[in-house]
C-alpha cells in the first residue's frame, strides 16, 4: 500500500507544467489605496479617537494656524526651527523653543506652556496613526506635556499600513530609539472605568493635513 506521501508525489507528477507553475507564482499584491481613499481613512480613524483634523494647502497654512490659535486660546506656544517659519507673526501668542537641558524649562514646559506645534515622520491611513520620531530639536516632551498638540502630517506621507510606513522609510536601516504612535488625544479609563481625556497627555490632537 501507497503511502501518504507517496501519494501526494503521485498526484503532481500527474499535474499538467503549466498549473505546478502556478502553485509556484507569488500572489499578486493589492492595488494601492488612492491618495483620497487614504485621507477619508486617516480622518475618519482619527475623528472617530476624538481628534480634530483640518486639510489645507501648505500656502494656507500661516492663515490657518492664526485662526487656530484664536480659536483655542493659546496665549504660549511651543515651536521648534522646524516650524517656526510657518506661525503667524501678526496679533501672535509668545513663542518659546525647546532648549537644549530640560532642567531649565521644565517648569515652564509644566504650567506656562498652551500648546505645542511639531512636524511628523508620516502617517497610517488604516489607523489614523501619526508617526513622531522625537530628536533634540522635538523632543518628546513637545507632544506629550502640553494641553494641546498641533501636529503637521504631509498627505504625500499617507501609508495604507504600519507595514508600508516601515518598509518605505527602511526603519530597519535608520531609526531612532523612541519612534511614537499617536491616533488621538491622551485617554485613560484607570478612574472607575470611566473615561477621560487629558489625564495623562494633551487633552485634544489637532492635525494640519498638508496638501500639495
Amino acid at each position: 500500500m501507497n503511502s501518504a506521501k507517496q501519494n501526494i508525489l503521485a498526484r503532481l507528477n500527474r499535474t499538467p507544467l503549466s498549473a505546478k507553475h502556478a502553485f509556484a507564482r507569488p500572489a499578486q499584491s493589492p492595488a494601492e489605496p488612492s491618495t483620497e481613499f487614504m485621507t477619508e481613512q486617516f480622518v475618519q480613524a482619527l475623528e472617530s479617537n476624538h481628534a480634530e483634523v483640518i486639510i489645507t494647502a501648505r500656502s494656507a497654512l500661516t492663515q490657518i494656524l492664526s485662526a487656530l490659535l484664536i480659536e483655542k486660546k493659546i496665549s504660549t506656544l511651543l515651536t521648534s526651527e522646524r516650524t517656526r517659519h510657518m506661525l503667524p507673526t501678526a496679533d501672535a501668542p509668545k513663542y518659546s523653543e525647546f532648549p537644549e537641558s530640560i532642567e531649565i524649562f521644565k517648569q515652564a514646559l509644566f504650567n506656562k506652556i498652551d500648546a505645542a506645534i511639531t512636524t511628523s515622520q508620516g502617517a497610517i491611513a488604516e489607523t489614523g496613526s501619526i508617526i513622531l520620531w522625537p530628536d533634540s530639536v522635538e523632543p518628546r516632551s513637545m507632544s506629550l506635556v502640553p494641553p494641546v498638540h498641533l501636529v503637521l502630517v504631509e498627505q504625500k506621507s499617507l501609508f495604507p499600513d504600519f507595514q508600508s510606513a516601515i518598509q518605505r522609510q527602511a526603519w530597519s536601516q535608520a531609526m531612532p530609539t523612541n519612534a511614537i504612535l499617536v491616533s488621538g488625544p491622551s485617554k485613560t479609563a484607570d478612574i472607575q472605568q470611566t473615561l477621560a481625556y487629558g489625564a495623562h497627555g494633551p487633552h485634544a490632537l489637532v492635525v494640519l493635513l498638508l496638501t500639495g
